[in-house]
């Protein structure tokens, strides 16, 4: 395998078919990786400090651009505490039906739900892993904001 190429088991496992992560140094690379498992149905991450949308690549090899990492930040907020709503911290190691409702919402924009050649159980499987396994950690915080009638 080429060395821009990492298999990633634990995804691989996850999918049932084999997923790679590659780190992105220009388009003939990226072809001569697609070329060799050109009969065979793998997911690959690419991973690039630039945006790159070749659209003939991707058309070659039935690619799709499904996600793009952006981040915004703002410097200067301030938060006022006239919050009337109270917080309470979650302390169960398994999650509430809420919070299994609320992961599924936070990810309705993702690469999951939004690729249609992903297997479909693979968004609701991987938002309700993810609640668990946040609820579990114990290096993880939860609170559960409750709405006042």
């Amino acid at each position: 395998m080429n060395s821009l190429v990492k298999y990633l088991e634990w995804d691989s496992n996850f999918f049932d078919f084999p997923v790679f992560k590659i780190d992105y140094t220009s388009d003939v690379e990226i072809e001569k990786v697609f070329s060799v498992n050109r009969n065979q149905t793998a997911l690959y991450y690419v991973f690039s400090e630039n945006i790159i949308l070749n659209a003939s690549v991707l058309a070659n090899y039935n690619g799709k651009l499904v996600d793009e990492k952006v981040l915004f930040t703002k410097q200067g907020l301030e938060f006022k505490n006239n919050i009337t709503n109270s917080f309470e911290l979650y302390t169960e190691t398994i999650p509430n039906d809420k919070l299994y409702e609320l992961a599924r919402i936070s990810g309705k924009y993702s690469r999951y739900k939004t690729d249609k050649r992903l297997p479909s159980f693979t968004f609701e499987k991987m938002y309700n892993l993810w609640i668990e396994n946040s609820c579990m950690n114990k290096n993880c915080v939860i609170y559960v904001c409750k709405h006042r009638k």
